[in-house]
């Protein structure tokens, strides 16, 4: 059963890969985004916790280290009938926040560190929680 449950993964995680570089392939130079998630495989134990790694596109060469905190942000189209030839309005929400874990050059693994919440009074969101294509930027720290 457990052999069904990690191939039924497998293919959801290369369906999600291809459907990324489909939309993504040429990211364009300083877009940082969430290009893949890995998470443990659930085994139905109750009380499990699943571990998630995101895999995000920026590293030691634009300044990330172990321990940086960066930004997740997602863009939102809306439709606006109102603007010429009814374009769409572009917003710019966040979704959260991730920590750096392990980096390279240009790559860098994290694990969620806050997900923004209803509570924090963000826009209702068609996918709650972060998704490949999510755009990422260093934390600026929070004052004091």
């Amino acid at each position: 059963m457990w052999r069904k449950k990690f191939l039924l993964f497998m293919v959801i995680a290369l369906i999600g890969d291809f459907a990324f570089f489909l939309r993504f392939g040429d990211v364009d130079a300083g877009e940082y985004v969430i290009f893949s998630i890995f998470q443990d495989v659930p085994m139905g134990i109750k009380g499990e916790k699943l571990r998630k790694n995101y895999y995000v596109n920026m590293g030691q060469n634009q300044g990330v280290k172990n321990g940086t905190t960066l930004d997740v942000s997602r863009i939102v189209s809306v439709f606006n009938p109102y603007l010429v030839n009814g374009q769409f309005s572009n917003f710019t929400i966040k979704v959260g926040e991730i920590d750096v874990i392990f980096t390279d050059n240009d790559h860098s693994v994290a694990v969620m560190r806050k997900l923004s919440k209803k509570e924090d009074n963000v826009p209702l969101l068609e996918i709650d929680g972060l998704m490949i294509g999510d755009q990422v930027q260093v934390h600026v720290r929070d004052e004091l």
